[in-house]
């Protein structure tokens, strides 16, 4: 099977393992670098976003839903800066520990994220980052599925201090009206529990038109189905989804620097 070779091109994944391995031979660095773009911020666009991820990651214990997890490039990148960040003397070393429950429709991509999370283990523990992760199949539109998910979170998280909810690169699913249509009760499900479990949710998206778009139509849905969970960067950024954009080294191509592009909704449990 031939692929892209231009950073950012490839299918979007789902449930067929040739676009699993197509979206991961070409997008996995930008997922990566997006995440990144997030936490560390540059250019100071994204309110607290970044202070958010600081300082839940910092130590203690967290319960983190990765959804959908793919091959786990926004958790994984996640804490591999913070470790790198922790190396550098950046931020402190404290002890964190970190319950991941990893949840995709894909089984080849899980099986990719446990293969990758294996193989950052060691140099995480050596800055003072322990993992714990499982893996559950998820399909948004299925009510027992996602019935399952909760469950399994409630169960795998029950002796966190504190729960963080990551979505990532979900916009080219849920931005087809119907699939968002057929999805919403079950999202709905998800955000009402992590609300009750104080969770902090962070949304994070590529800046495309269709991403866009969808977003503008989250914070609306956020709004109505889930008031618990309040938009926290109102006071910034009131029209729309906080943007940056930064440019990164490409791993693989000899491209030279790529720009990645992150749209981010950060809520919290609270007041406006």
């Amino acid at each position: 099977m031939a692929f892209a070779k231009t950073p950012g091109d490839g299918a979007v994944g789902g449930i067929k393992d040739e676009h699993t391995k197509e979206h991961f031979a070409t997008r996995f660095p930008t997922s990566s670098a997006r995440i990144q773009a997030v936490l560390l911020d540059p250019w100071s666009e994204l309110g607290a976003a970044s202070d958010v991820l600081l300082t839940s990651f910092s130590g203690g214990r967290i319960g983190l839903l990765d959804i959908p997890c793919g091959a786990c490039a926004s958790s994984i990148s996640l804490l591999a800066t913070l470790a790198a960040l922790r190396e550098s003397g950046v931020v402190p070393r404290q002890p964190l520990y970190v319950w991941i429950l990893s949840a995709d429709i894909s089984d080849l991509a899980r099986s990719y994220a446990s293969i990758l999370m294996d193989k950052v283990r060691d140099s995480l523990e050596k800055q003072g980052i322990h993992v714990h992760q499982r893996f559950e199949s998820w399909d948004v539109q299925d009510s027992l599925s996602n019935t399952a998910l909760i469950d399994a979170w409630i169960r795998w998280i029950d002796d966190c201090d504190e729960r963080f909810v990551l979505v990532t690169n979900f916009s080219d699913f849920l931005g087809d009206d119907t699939r968002f249509k057929r999805a919403e009760e079950r999202l709905g499900e998800v955000f009402r529990w992590a609300s009750m479990r104080q969770a902090k949710v962070l949304w994070v998206e590529p800046q495309t038109t269709k991403a866009s778009r969808f977003l503008d139509k989250l914070i609306s849905w956020f709004q109505n189905k889930v008031p618990r969970l309040i938009r926290k960067d109102i006071s910034t950024h009131a029209d729309g989804a906080l943007q940056t954009k930064v440019n990164y080294m490409h791993p693989i191509t000899k491209l030279g620097t790529t720009r990645v592009r992150s749209s981010v909704i950060r809520l919290e449990v609270g007041e406006n």
